[in-house]
């Protein structure tokens, strides 16, 4: 659902509830002005399976950093889950899930040794980390030391399913 720019507040729902995602007027430049995006704006209702789709350079990637908080915008505004990606960043990476194209995981690295550096990532620290972290390796039965690659995780819970 693409919005007009210049829609007011009011206008920018969908049945009635608010958008899970907005955009208005995204604009972002990189060194030796190369602008990635220049004035995007798109709104996605709740439970929508939204995908963004251009050529190589069209400014997908620069657009999910901005609606995940890994980079600003030049100019313009964008909001998650009602949430403002600039104002209240670390709500929105509360509030969401990402699954990046390529693993952040070190290959050599343990699975607990991973969970624990994701947790950091995200604010954990002491006694509450190691605890998530044996949690989450208990709960998928992964033990605490083995090191697994994850395309092979993935394959282990999708046969048991």
């Amino acid at each position: 659902m693409a919005i007009p720019a210049g829609t007011s507040a009011s206008a920018r729902t969908r049945g009635g509830a608010t958008l899970a995602i907005e955009a208005h007027g995204l604009v972002k430049t990189y060194p030796k002005e190369v602008r990635a995006l220049d004035g995007l704006t798109f709104g996605v209702g709740p439970g929508t399976v939204f995908a963004l789709l251009g050529p190589n350079g069209a400014g997908k990637s620069t657009t999910v950093k901005i609606l995940t908080t890994l980079a600003q915008a030049d100019a313009g505004t964008a909001s998650v889950a009602g949430l403002d990606v600039r104002a209240q960043a670390a709500q929105v990476r509360h509030a969401i899930g990402v699954v990046a194209q390529r693993s952040g995981a070190d290959p050599m690295a343990t699975g607990r040794e991973n969970l624990l550096l994701s947790g950091r990532i995200r604010g954990l620290r002491g006694t509450g980390l190691v605890r998530r972290a044996d949690d989450l390796l208990s709960r998928f039965d992964l033990g605490r030391g083995r090191r697994v690659a994850g395309a092979h995780l993935l394959r282990r819970h999708a046969a048991a399913a």
